[in-house]
């Protein structure tokens, strides 16, 4: 698990152009799928929600298609804590493709996010800079960020939800961690 200052200077060490998606991934708990699905109109900074309204799915041989999530459940409206909203702001400004149906995230020359190549080339070397555990992925965020949802109150089905689960994982009845065992806040 990681703690609050080890998410925060993994958002430090990427590049700019990360920063909004390490932020969106921790606080919302969105697949690295789903946000690399993510369109301008799916965003309401106004509301502070990220509509889940699709996901990429690589598969090596067959190239990169779109589609629905992984199940109905996947299809939802999350909520964007308030101190990330103007990192969002920022980077629609500076990165994001023009017009509603724009990519959020895109790469440096302006096309869609390669699992493998986010891996490798921002994940890696940020995740080293930043001192998290040997072997972390992103992916590791989406838990971190349901965690730090239930230490804040957050119901098993409000977490299902969050997530984009139909029925509660295992691990939720498991892996519950004690809610003093780490005061989780956003940074001041």
């Amino acid at each position: 698990m990681f703690t609050l200052a080890q998410v925060q200077a993994l958002a430090d060490a990427v590049e700019d152009r990360w920063r909004a998606l390490i932020l969106l991934a921790a606080w919302t708990g969105l697949r690295i799928g789903e946000l690399s699905a993510l369109r301008r109109e799916h965003l309401d900074l106004k509301a502070g929600t990220v509509s889940v309204k699709s996901a990429v799915i690589d598969v090596i041989g067959q190239g990169r298609s779109y589609g629905p999530p992984k199940s109905a459940a996947g299809r939802r409206a999350v909520a964007i804590p308030p101190h990330i909203i103007g990192e969002l702001e920022h980077h629609l400004a500076a990165y994001a493709q023009p017009g509603a149906q724009g990519l959020i995230f895109v790469g440096p020359k302006g096309g869609p996010i390669r699992r493998n190549n986010f891996a490798s080339r921002v994940w890696a070397p940020a995740a080293e800079a930043a001192g998290l555990p040997p072997g972390s992925h992103l992916h590791d965020l989406r838990g971190w960020g349901a965690t730090v949802a239930a230490r804040h109150g957050a119901t098993t089905r409000e977490l299902m939800h969050r997530l984009g689960h139909a029925s509660p994982p295992r691990r939720f009845a498991i892996s519950a961690p004690s809610r003093s065992e780490m005061p989780l806040s956003p940074p001041p």
